[in-house]
């Protein structure tokens, strides 16, 4: 029997300086987040209830997700904190 236990993002690298905030969603909680959508095999119907069930609302959650997602894109040691984190 296994018990469900809260996934946390693994330390980041040595040096690492996450970014801020993007519509009150961290950094840790945007990793979080998008490795349980990862784990319930992608976004799906059941996405919204998933995000929520983080304390964030769906809209803002979408709204920092893009931003996070224009961040990877221009910075190598972001792009390897996040592949650490989907493992």
């Amino acid at each position: 029997m296994g018990t469900d236990v809260a996934w946390t993002p693994p330390p980041p690298p040595v040096g690492f300086t996450p970014p801020s905030p993007i519509e009150g969603v961290s950094w840790d909680l945007y990793c979080t987040i998008e490795k349980a959508i990862i784990d319930s095999g992608g976004y799906g119907r059941r996405t919204a209830a998933l995000i929520e069930s983080h304390g964030v609302s769906q809209k803002s959650y979408t709204n920092a997700s893009r931003a996070f997602g224009k961040l990877l894109t221009r910075d190598v040691a972001l792009q390897a904190a996040f592949a650490a984190a989907m493992q």
